[in-house]
Parts: C-alpha cells; sequence; structure tokens
C-alpha cells in the first residue's frame, strides 16, 4: 500500500499491480527499522508471533472485507455508468472514490480506502474538487480537523458456520409462514423488473437516484459475483436482497422489506440464507454494514455478526474548504 505513494513509478499511475489482494503470488514486504545495526547475505531471519497488543489480524480481516467491498460499489458505480448517467470513476485496486453532479449524496460522491491510504487524502478531495461537488470519506476518526461525520455506523464480520449456528439456535433461519425466497437471474425480465421495484418503494430512494438504479440493476443481476434474491409472502413480492462473493468475501449488501412485511423476521432469515449461499460459493468470511443503533445492527448481532470497526462519513464540501488539507 505505501508503494501508491510513488504511483508515478508505475505504468499509467497503477501501483496496485502489485497488491497482495490482485496478486497473491506476486506479493512483497513491507518492513521498518526498530534498531539500526548492519545486514549482511546469510544472516538468518526469524518470524516473530505478534505482539500483545497487535490488530494484525483485524487489520487483514479488514483488508479482506474492504478490497471486496470496493468491488461491490465500483460494480454498482459502473452500472449506473453504464444505464446512460453521469458517475465518474477512479479505481486503482486500493483505493476508489465516486463522483457525480447529476446524482448528489453519498452514494455516488464518496472515496474508500481511507483506512488503508490515509496520506491520499489529497487526491481523494481533489477528485471532488474538479469535478464540484460534495463528497464524503469514509474513515474511523475525521480525515481532517474539523471533518463532519455523518451516518456512523459498524462494519459486521463472521464466518459462515458461525451465521448458521446463531441462526439455528435463534430460529431466523427458518422463512417465516407463508414466505419463500428464490435467487434470479438476468433471462427474467420480470423478476428483474420486479427487484427494482420492491427495494426502490421500500428503501425510499430519492428520485434521481432511484431513476438510476433502476437504471444499473438489469447490468447488475447475472454478472460476476453477483446474487439477486427475491422474496414473496402468500405470492406477492415483499422483499429484496442481494450477496457480492469475491476472493472468498461474502458481502451482503442489498436488502429492503416493504414496511407491511415487516416485524415477520424476514430480515434476519434473509441474513442466514445469504450467509449459507456465501458458504456454497466458497466464501470464508461474510461482512455487512449498519448503522448504529438500527435495527439491522441488531438483526445482525442476532445472526452471529460481530461489529469490529466502527467508521462514519466525513462531508466534504469545496464550496466551503476551511481546515481542509490543500
Amino acid at each position: 500500500m505505501p508503494c501508491d505513494t510513488i504511483r508515478g513509478s508505475f505504468v499509467d499511475g497503477r501501483s496496485g499491480r502489485i497488491s497482495i489482494m490482485t496478486h497473491p503470488t506476486d506479493s512483497r514486504m513491507y518492513a521498518r527499522v526498530l534498531v539500526e545495526g548492519p545486514v549482511s547475505p546469510g544472516d538468518a531471519i526469524g518470524l516473530l508471533p505478534p505482539a500483545a497488543d497487535s490488530q494484525a489480524e483485524l487489520h487483514e480481516r479488514l483488508d479482506r472485507v474492504e478490497a471486496a467491498w470496493r468491488g461491490f460499489d465500483v460494480a454498482h458505480w459502473r452500472a449506473v455508468a453504464a444505464a446512460g448517467f453521469d458517475v465518474r470513476v477512479v479505481d486503482d485496486g486500493e483505493l476508489a472514490i465516486v463522483a457525480s453532479p447529476a446524482l448528489p449524496g453519498r452514494l455516488f460522491n464518496r472515496a474508500l480506502g481511507f483506512r488503508e491510504l490515509p496520506n491520499l487524502l489529497p487526491r481523494m478531495l481533489d477528485w471532488f474538487r474538479t469535478n464540484g461537488t460534495v463528497g464524503w470519506v469514509l474513515a474511523e476518526t475525521p480525515p481532517w480537523p474539523g471533518a463532519v461525520a455523518e451516518e456512523p455506523g459498524s462494519l459486521f464480520v463472521a464466518g459462515p458456520t458461525e451465521v448458521a449456528a446463531a441462526t439455528i439456535r435463534n430460529g431466523a433461519a427458518i422463512l417465516p409462514s407463508g414466505v419463500t425466497t428464490r435467487e434470479i437471474d438476468a433471462t427474467d425480465g420480470a423478476d428483474v423488473a420486479t427487484f427494482a421495484a420492491i427495494l426502490l418503494e421500500a428503501s425510499h430512494i430519492p428520485a434521481a437516484e432511484a431513476q438510476a438504479w433502476r437504471g444499473a440493476i438489469p447490468g447488475l443481476v447475472g454478472t460476476a459475483g453477483q446474487h439477486h434474491f427475491l422474496v414473496e409472502a402468500d405470492g406477492a413480492p415483499v422483499g429484496v436482497a442481494n450477496l457480492f462473493v469475491r476472493r472468498k468475501v461474502g458481502i451482503l449488501g442489498l436488502m429492503a422489506v416493504l414496511p407491511a412485511a415487516r416485524g415477520r423476521g424476514i430480515q434476519r432469515a434473509l441474513i442466514a440464507l445469504r450467509a449459507a449461499r456465501a458458504a456454497e460459493l466458497g466464501a470464508t468470511i461474510v461482512a455487512a454494514g449498519a448503522g448504529e443503533g438500527s435495527i439491522s445492527a441488531a438483526n445482525l448481532a442476532a445472526c452471529g455478526l460481530e461489529p469490529v470497526w466502527h467508521e462514519a462519513f466525513h462531508r466534504f464540501d469545496p464550496a466551503t474548504p476551511q481546515g481542509v488539507p490543500a
């Protein structure tokens, strides 16, 4: 990751070429000197256990999850752009930024990758300046003095088998009476249209963004790693959910249930069913995000997922840059 600070040394500036996440067989090591001294060919190298207070294991999991989540978000951004909307994307493998003057709001004006690459904050903010949009940087702590945090939330993770154990104990793996779910594919235009309609109705997405999602969903269903589910109660569609699997990580992404069908345990069932599907597809970890104190957070915890990281979107307005680094 520090190699991104010398991205000009790489062809087209793509330092992600040596990312261990993208090319695990071409990995490199990163080191720092604790005590200066001579080093000679043939000297022994010893691998020590992590220090007692090390967070290496946590950050290794976060690296995996965030890499998959960036892929999830970038796929959606590109699908919206392919549908004819003005969405401008930067993606170099470890940093992803999107800006859209036509679609204001966090969904299409955000920067991902600050935890790994905080030194690239100026590049993130410059993207919003260049495109003339208000943007949001996702970070655990304020990325700059006076940064305004919005929508604080948590990242939940677990092994698929842990979710299965918790949901069986809580009975959430069993769909409520009269409720069924099925995975849809791109060949069924009616199901794809129903998925979009239920998502937009249940999520109360603003009109401009709703139009963008409606245009993007047909291009997402059936593409690599994407799995979309339709929920029906007594034969009528009442909910939707999707799962994105990449590099053995299952992202429990979009999920929405119509108000009239809420309170029946459908959301917990969808968490369990998608975790089971992720395991079938080879995932060894599943992850989901939820706002602090939300019903979704409570359902994720009840299904065995553990909050491991807390972060928020920090708003940057190029028109009022006081206190923001140049």
